[in-house]
């Protein structure tokens, strides 16, 4: 019988041995806070370049669901090579290195995790 989280037990610690598990996990907190105000749902609109407003709480967690089927899918192919029958993905995605510090927010490093390396924009 599998355990009830093993999956995500693995794709945890897929990011945590890249290194970068508790940054993640501070940008989906992040999301999360700001998805229950007005002016945080259109920092979040703002931020990820949605095509449409997050006018609801409801809405915001679906960009989070969404930012979190890009990690699970990049920790999935995470390959000693060079993958591309989902996409265009380096090898070793998951440790593909973050942003640097400089840049304002944990979101922000998010975005370009979520933005180029796995939706490709």
């Amino acid at each position: 019988m599998t355990l009830q989280y093993a999956f995500s037990d693995i794709v945890q610690k897929d990011f945590e041995n890249a290194g970068c598990a508790t940054q993640l996990t501070k940008a989906l907190d992040e999301v999360a806070s700001l998805s229950t105000t007005s002016s945080g749902r259109d920092k979040l609109t703002q931020v990820f370049s949605l095509c449409s407003a997050l006018h609801t709480e409801k809405e915001a967690l679906q960009l989070t669901e969404y930012i979190e089927n890009a990690l699970i899918y990049t920790a999935m192919v995470d390959y000693p090579y060079a993958a591309s029958f989902l996409m265009d993905l380096p090898a070793w995605p998951v440790k593909v290195p973050l942003p640097p510090k400089a840049i304002h927010t944990h979101i922000d490093r998010t975005y370009i995790i979520y933005h180029i390396l796995f939706y490709n924009f």
